[in-house]
Protein backbone atom coordinates (compact mmCIF):
# COMPACT_ATOMS: atom_id res chain seq x y z
CA UNK A 1 0.00 0.00 0.00
CA UNK A 2 1.80 3.42 -1.14
CA UNK A 3 2.65 5.54 1.77
CA UNK A 4 1.39 9.23 1.76
CA UNK A 5 3.39 11.50 3.74
CA UNK A 6 2.41 15.05 4.89
CA UNK A 7 4.95 17.32 5.82
CA UNK A 8 5.37 20.67 7.02
CA UNK A 9 2.77 21.53 9.80
CA UNK A 10 3.05 20.14 13.09
CA UNK A 11 0.80 20.33 16.12
CA UNK A 12 1.22 21.84 19.69
CA UNK A 13 3.32 25.05 17.95
CA UNK A 14 1.96 27.51 15.10
CA UNK A 15 -2.42 26.66 15.66
CA UNK A 16 -2.76 27.65 12.59
CA UNK A 17 -0.53 25.23 11.25
CA UNK A 18 -2.46 22.27 13.59
CA UNK A 19 -5.59 23.34 11.67
CA UNK A 20 -4.06 22.85 8.49
CA UNK A 21 -2.82 19.95 9.32
CA UNK A 22 -6.39 18.38 10.82
CA UNK A 23 -8.03 19.73 8.01
CA UNK A 24 -5.75 17.92 5.18
CA UNK A 25 -5.41 14.93 7.10
CA UNK A 26 -9.05 14.22 7.59
CA UNK A 27 -9.58 14.54 4.13
CA UNK A 28 -6.76 12.72 3.09
CA UNK A 29 -8.31 9.49 5.13
CA UNK A 30 -10.29 9.51 2.59
CA UNK A 31 -7.73 7.78 0.05
CA UNK A 32 -6.38 3.99 0.36
CA UNK A 33 -3.00 4.34 1.80
CA UNK A 34 -0.72 4.88 4.98
CA UNK A 35 -0.57 8.73 6.20
CA UNK A 36 2.55 9.30 7.97
CA UNK A 37 2.75 12.77 9.44
CA UNK A 38 6.17 15.11 9.95
CA UNK A 39 7.79 14.87 13.48
CA UNK A 40 10.23 17.71 14.71
CA UNK A 41 11.28 15.58 17.65
CA UNK A 42 9.95 12.94 20.43
CA UNK A 43 7.13 15.32 21.71
CA UNK A 44 4.15 13.96 22.87
CA UNK A 45 2.41 16.36 21.41
CA UNK A 46 2.02 14.38 18.33
CA UNK A 47 1.04 11.43 19.81
CA UNK A 48 -1.89 13.24 21.34
CA UNK A 49 -2.42 14.53 17.81
CA UNK A 50 -2.50 11.16 16.53
CA UNK A 51 -5.16 9.68 19.37
CA UNK A 52 -7.61 12.49 18.91
CA UNK A 53 -7.53 12.43 15.13
CA UNK A 54 -7.99 8.41 15.76
CA UNK A 55 -7.17 7.48 12.16
CA UNK A 56 -3.95 5.37 12.33
CA UNK A 57 -2.16 7.93 11.65
CA UNK A 58 1.90 7.16 11.71
CA UNK A 59 4.89 8.73 12.59
CA UNK A 60 8.27 10.18 10.79
CA UNK A 61 10.98 12.08 12.06
CA UNK A 62 12.45 14.66 10.42
CA UNK A 63 16.07 15.12 10.82
CA UNK A 64 17.57 17.88 8.62
CA UNK A 65 21.02 17.27 9.49
CA UNK A 66 21.07 14.03 7.98
CA UNK A 67 20.95 15.24 4.47
CA UNK A 68 21.04 12.03 2.14
CA UNK A 69 18.31 9.90 4.23
CA UNK A 70 16.51 12.80 6.38
CA UNK A 71 13.15 10.55 7.02
CA UNK A 72 13.17 7.52 9.09
CA UNK A 73 10.80 5.77 6.63
CA UNK A 74 11.46 4.04 3.09
CA UNK A 75 10.02 6.02 0.36
CA UNK A 76 9.57 5.10 -3.02
CA UNK A 77 8.36 6.05 -6.41
CA UNK A 78 4.54 4.84 -5.57
CA UNK A 79 4.55 7.33 -2.57
CA UNK A 80 2.88 10.42 -2.28
CA UNK A 81 3.95 13.84 -0.52
CA UNK A 82 1.93 16.78 0.11
CA UNK A 83 3.56 19.75 1.88
CA UNK A 84 1.13 22.26 3.69
CA UNK A 85 3.74 24.50 5.11
CA UNK A 86 1.58 27.86 4.76
CA UNK A 87 4.11 30.06 3.31
CA UNK A 88 7.77 28.23 1.52
CA UNK A 89 10.62 30.02 -0.01
CA UNK A 90 10.90 33.39 0.44
CA UNK A 91 13.90 36.08 0.84
CA UNK A 92 13.37 36.25 4.74
CA UNK A 93 15.13 33.12 5.53
CA UNK A 94 17.51 31.30 4.14
CA UNK A 95 17.81 28.50 7.32
CA UNK A 96 14.11 27.70 6.43
CA UNK A 97 14.61 27.65 2.68
CA UNK A 98 17.44 25.20 3.09
CA UNK A 99 15.55 23.17 5.49
CA UNK A 100 12.98 22.59 3.40
CA UNK A 101 14.95 22.17 0.06
CA UNK A 102 16.59 19.38 2.51
CA UNK A 103 12.80 17.79 2.60
CA UNK A 104 11.99 18.35 -0.77
CA UNK A 105 15.04 16.98 -2.32
CA UNK A 106 14.67 13.91 -0.92
CA UNK A 107 11.24 13.14 -1.75
CA UNK A 108 12.04 14.12 -5.74
CA UNK A 109 15.29 12.07 -5.44
CA UNK A 110 13.43 8.81 -4.21
CA UNK A 111 10.45 9.84 -7.05
CA UNK A 112 7.96 10.39 -5.06
CA UNK A 113 4.94 12.44 -6.03
CA UNK A 114 5.36 15.83 -4.40
CA UNK A 115 2.08 17.67 -3.90
CA UNK A 116 2.18 21.50 -2.61
CA UNK A 117 -1.21 22.48 -0.98
CA UNK A 118 -2.49 25.21 -0.16
CA UNK A 119 -0.08 27.86 0.45
CA UNK A 120 1.18 31.34 -0.36
CA UNK A 121 4.67 31.55 -1.75
CA UNK A 122 7.87 34.39 -2.06
CA UNK A 123 8.48 37.38 -2.91
CA UNK A 124 11.37 35.72 -3.86
CA UNK A 125 14.25 37.82 -5.54
CA UNK A 126 17.50 36.81 -4.20
CA UNK A 127 19.39 34.30 -5.87
CA UNK A 128 20.21 31.78 -3.76
CA UNK A 129 16.10 31.78 -3.14
CA UNK A 130 15.10 31.16 -7.12
CA UNK A 131 17.71 28.74 -7.55
CA UNK A 132 16.29 26.57 -5.24
CA UNK A 133 12.38 27.32 -5.93
CA UNK A 134 13.56 26.00 -9.52
CA UNK A 135 14.84 22.96 -8.63
CA UNK A 136 12.07 22.24 -6.61
CA UNK A 137 8.70 23.35 -7.92
CA UNK A 138 9.61 22.64 -12.05
CA UNK A 139 9.52 18.79 -10.56
CA UNK A 140 6.26 18.83 -8.06
CA UNK A 141 3.20 17.16 -9.27
CA UNK A 142 0.64 19.82 -8.50
CA UNK A 143 1.29 23.50 -6.67
CA UNK A 144 -2.05 24.74 -5.02
CA UNK A 145 -2.11 28.05 -4.92
CA UNK A 146 -3.74 30.43 -1.81
CA UNK A 147 -3.90 33.72 -3.79
CA UNK A 148 -3.22 35.27 -6.65
CA UNK A 149 0.08 37.42 -6.26
CA UNK A 150 1.73 34.39 -4.80
CA UNK A 151 0.50 32.56 -7.99
CA UNK A 152 2.30 35.25 -9.98
CA UNK A 153 4.95 35.63 -8.08
CA UNK A 154 5.98 31.69 -8.50
CA UNK A 155 5.44 31.96 -12.04
CA UNK A 156 7.67 34.63 -12.65
CA UNK A 157 10.52 32.54 -11.06
CA UNK A 158 9.70 29.39 -12.64
CA UNK A 159 7.35 30.20 -15.43
CA UNK A 160 3.89 29.66 -16.20
CA UNK A 161 2.44 26.07 -15.73
CA UNK A 162 -0.21 23.88 -16.09
CA UNK A 163 1.01 22.53 -12.51
CA UNK A 164 0.30 25.60 -10.90
CA UNK A 165 -3.24 25.55 -9.67
CA UNK A 166 -5.72 28.06 -8.13
CA UNK A 167 -5.82 30.20 -6.26
CA UNK A 168 -7.75 28.61 -3.57
CA UNK A 169 -9.35 30.10 -0.62
CA UNK A 170 -7.14 28.65 2.80
CA UNK A 171 -8.45 25.21 3.48
CA UNK A 172 -8.99 26.03 7.36
CA UNK A 173 -11.88 27.54 6.07
CA UNK A 174 -13.36 24.76 6.64
CA UNK A 175 -12.69 23.88 10.61
CA UNK A 176 -15.39 24.03 12.97
CA UNK A 177 -15.71 25.83 16.00
CA UNK A 178 -15.73 23.41 19.45
CA UNK A 179 -17.14 23.91 22.41
CA UNK A 180 -14.54 26.28 25.12
CA UNK A 181 -15.28 24.29 28.33
CA UNK A 182 -13.88 26.81 30.65
CA UNK A 183 -16.49 29.45 29.49
CA UNK A 184 -15.84 30.93 32.72
CA UNK A 185 -12.59 32.33 31.27
CA UNK A 186 -14.16 34.43 28.63
CA UNK A 187 -15.96 37.91 29.34
CA UNK A 188 -19.15 38.50 28.20
CA UNK A 189 -18.53 41.03 25.78
CA UNK A 190 -14.83 41.27 24.75
CA UNK A 191 -12.69 41.80 21.78
CA UNK A 192 -9.52 39.63 20.74
CA UNK A 193 -5.55 40.74 20.99
CA UNK A 194 -3.12 38.21 19.28
CA UNK A 195 0.17 40.13 18.60
CA UNK A 196 2.59 38.33 16.62
CA UNK A 197 6.92 37.85 17.75
CA UNK A 198 7.25 37.98 14.05
CA UNK A 199 6.88 41.81 14.04
CA UNK A 200 7.87 42.33 17.81
CA UNK A 201 11.54 41.35 16.51
CA UNK A 202 11.32 44.19 13.80
CA UNK A 203 9.74 46.71 15.57
CA UNK A 204 10.14 46.58 19.31
CA UNK A 205 8.31 47.81 22.05
CA UNK A 206 6.42 50.84 19.69
CA UNK A 207 4.50 47.59 18.10
CA UNK A 208 3.35 46.27 21.68
CA UNK A 209 2.56 49.95 22.62
CA UNK A 210 0.37 50.52 19.61
CA UNK A 211 -1.54 47.66 20.95
CA UNK A 212 -1.87 49.27 24.36
CA UNK A 213 -3.16 52.76 22.75
CA UNK A 214 -5.97 50.53 20.89
CA UNK A 215 -6.82 48.42 24.11
CA UNK A 216 -6.84 52.13 25.88
CA UNK A 217 -10.21 53.71 23.82
CA UNK A 218 -11.72 50.68 23.32
CA UNK A 219 -12.03 48.99 26.84
CA UNK A 220 -14.98 51.65 27.77
CA UNK A 221 -16.91 49.29 25.43
CA UNK A 222 -15.38 45.92 25.53
CA UNK A 223 -13.34 43.64 27.53
CA UNK A 224 -9.71 43.12 26.01
CA UNK A 225 -8.75 39.40 26.03
CA UNK A 226 -4.90 38.40 24.99
CA UNK A 227 -4.41 35.01 22.83
CA UNK A 228 -1.88 33.09 22.32
CA UNK A 229 -1.85 31.45 18.91
CA UNK A 230 1.71 30.38 18.53
CA UNK A 231 3.71 28.55 20.87
CA UNK A 232 7.31 27.89 18.92
CA UNK A 233 9.77 30.20 19.24
CA UNK A 234 10.92 32.81 17.14
CA UNK A 235 14.46 33.93 17.45
CA UNK A 236 15.02 35.01 21.58
CA UNK A 237 11.31 35.64 22.38
CA UNK A 238 8.17 34.03 20.92
CA UNK A 239 4.04 34.85 20.67
CA UNK A 240 3.70 33.65 24.57
CA UNK A 241 6.69 35.86 25.76
CA UNK A 242 5.41 38.82 23.51
CA UNK A 243 1.45 38.34 24.96
CA UNK A 244 2.83 38.57 28.38
CA UNK A 245 4.61 41.74 27.98
CA UNK A 246 1.47 43.44 26.08
CA UNK A 247 -0.23 41.93 29.10
CA UNK A 248 1.68 43.56 32.02
CA UNK A 249 1.35 46.83 30.39
CA UNK A 250 -2.07 46.76 29.86
CA UNK A 251 -2.83 45.79 33.49
CA UNK A 252 -0.54 48.37 34.66
CA UNK A 253 -3.38 51.11 33.10
CA UNK A 254 -5.33 49.89 35.59
CA UNK A 255 -7.57 48.00 32.79
CA UNK A 256 -9.20 44.75 33.14
CA UNK A 257 -7.99 42.43 30.68
CA UNK A 258 -8.05 38.66 30.16
CA UNK A 259 -5.61 36.26 29.32
CA UNK A 260 -5.66 32.97 27.63
CA UNK A 261 -1.98 31.04 27.29
CA UNK A 262 -2.92 28.07 27.24
CA UNK A 263 -2.15 25.34 24.06
CA UNK A 264 -5.54 24.30 22.76
CA UNK A 265 -7.08 22.91 19.92
CA UNK A 266 -7.75 24.89 17.34
CA UNK A 267 -11.43 23.95 17.06
CA UNK A 268 -11.26 25.77 20.76
CA UNK A 269 -9.21 28.54 19.35
CA UNK A 270 -11.74 29.17 16.78
CA UNK A 271 -14.78 29.14 19.52
CA UNK A 272 -13.44 31.96 21.31
CA UNK A 273 -12.50 33.62 17.76
CA UNK A 274 -15.95 33.32 16.98
CA UNK A 275 -17.75 34.63 19.63
CA UNK A 276 -15.27 37.56 19.83
CA UNK A 277 -16.99 41.34 18.92
CA UNK A 278 -13.82 41.49 16.33
CA UNK A 279 -10.03 40.67 16.77
CA UNK A 280 -6.72 42.60 16.09
CA UNK A 281 -3.83 40.42 14.87
CA UNK A 282 -0.59 39.97 13.07
CA UNK A 283 -0.94 36.52 12.99
CA UNK A 284 -2.42 35.22 9.49
CA UNK A 285 -4.62 31.98 11.01
CA UNK A 286 -5.88 34.64 13.96
CA UNK A 287 -7.05 36.45 10.53
CA UNK A 288 -8.68 32.91 9.01
CA UNK A 289 -10.00 31.79 11.74
CA UNK A 290 -12.45 35.17 12.65
CA UNK A 291 -13.20 35.98 9.38
CA UNK A 292 -14.29 32.32 8.66
CA UNK A 293 -16.34 32.26 11.76
CA UNK A 294 -17.59 35.63 10.49
CA UNK A 295 -16.10 37.97 13.24
CA UNK A 296 -14.31 40.80 11.83
CA UNK A 297 -10.91 41.34 11.95
CA UNK A 298 -8.50 43.73 11.71
CA UNK A 299 -4.57 42.92 11.04
CA UNK A 300 -1.28 44.53 10.74
CA UNK A 301 0.75 42.21 8.68
CA UNK A 302 4.32 41.63 7.77
CA UNK A 303 3.49 39.95 4.24
CA UNK A 304 0.94 40.10 0.82
CA UNK A 305 -0.76 37.25 2.05
CA UNK A 306 -2.66 38.89 4.70
CA UNK A 307 -4.38 41.78 2.12
CA UNK A 308 -4.71 39.17 -0.44
CA UNK A 309 -6.96 36.95 1.82
CA UNK A 310 -8.83 40.07 2.96
CA UNK A 311 -9.69 40.84 -0.47
CA UNK A 312 -11.60 37.67 -1.01
CA UNK A 313 -14.28 39.97 1.02
CA UNK A 314 -13.73 43.20 -0.53
CA UNK A 315 -12.20 44.17 3.32
CA UNK A 316 -8.18 45.11 2.35
CA UNK A 317 -8.78 48.54 4.65
CA UNK A 318 -8.58 46.28 7.30
CA UNK A 319 -4.79 45.60 7.05
CA UNK A 320 -2.86 47.93 8.45
CA UNK A 321 0.76 48.64 7.45
CA UNK A 322 2.89 48.86 10.75
CA UNK A 323 4.20 52.98 11.00
CA UNK A 324 3.76 54.81 14.08
CA UNK A 325 0.26 55.70 15.05
CA UNK A 326 -1.39 52.23 13.37
CA UNK A 327 -3.67 52.40 16.32
CA UNK A 328 -5.60 54.88 15.47
CA UNK A 329 -6.46 53.56 12.48
CA UNK A 330 -7.65 50.55 13.82
CA UNK A 331 -9.71 52.46 16.49
CA UNK A 332 -11.25 54.29 13.79
CA UNK A 333 -12.67 51.15 12.12
CA UNK A 334 -13.51 48.84 15.50
CA UNK A 335 -15.62 51.30 16.62
CA UNK A 336 -17.58 51.55 13.83
CA UNK A 337 -18.18 47.69 14.08
CA UNK A 338 -19.07 48.71 18.27
CA UNK A 339 -21.23 51.13 17.06
CA UNK A 340 -23.53 48.60 14.69
CA UNK A 341 -22.17 48.36 11.81
CA UNK A 342 -21.99 44.79 11.55
CA UNK A 343 -20.16 43.41 8.94
CA UNK A 344 -20.55 39.26 9.93
CA UNK A 345 -23.84 39.18 7.34
CA UNK A 346 -21.09 40.23 4.91
CA UNK A 347 -19.01 37.90 5.83
CA UNK A 348 -21.28 34.93 6.21
CA UNK A 349 -22.35 35.13 2.47
CA UNK A 350 -18.95 35.57 1.42
CA UNK A 351 -17.94 32.33 3.38
CA UNK A 352 -20.53 30.14 1.70
CA UNK A 353 -18.66 30.52 -1.41
CA UNK A 354 -15.09 30.41 -0.55
CA UNK A 355 -15.69 27.06 1.57
CA UNK A 356 -17.31 25.65 -1.83
CA UNK A 357 -14.20 26.84 -3.17
CA UNK A 358 -12.16 25.26 -1.22
CA UNK A 359 -14.10 21.48 -1.73
CA UNK A 360 -13.74 22.20 -4.80
CA UNK A 361 -9.81 22.05 -4.39
CA UNK A 362 -9.80 18.75 -1.76
CA UNK A 363 -11.65 17.07 -4.80
CA UNK A 364 -9.00 18.38 -7.14
CA UNK A 365 -6.51 17.14 -4.48
CA UNK A 366 -7.96 13.98 -4.58
CA UNK A 367 -8.37 13.52 -7.64
CA UNK A 368 -4.71 14.39 -8.12
CA UNK A 369 -3.43 11.64 -6.31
Amino acid sequence: MKKIFIINAQPGGNKGAEAMLETVVRKISELKGNIFIETLDERDVYDHFIRRMDLGINKTQFRPKNLISPYDVDVSADDIVIDIGGINYHDKSVKANIRNFIRHSYFLRKRAKLVFFTQDFGPANKFITKSIVKAVYRRASAVFMRSGESKAFLENVIGRSETILGPFPDCTLLLDAAYFNDFDKLPENYFVLAPSAIMYNQYGDEYIDEFVKVTEKLCTHLTPLILVHNFTSNGATSDLIICKKLHEKILAKNIECNFLSEDRKPSELKYILKNAKFSITSRYHVLVGSMSSGTPSFAVGWNHKYKEFMSLYGLQENIVKFECGFSQKIIDMALIVIDGVDQKDKVFRINITLKEKIKYSFQQLLKHL
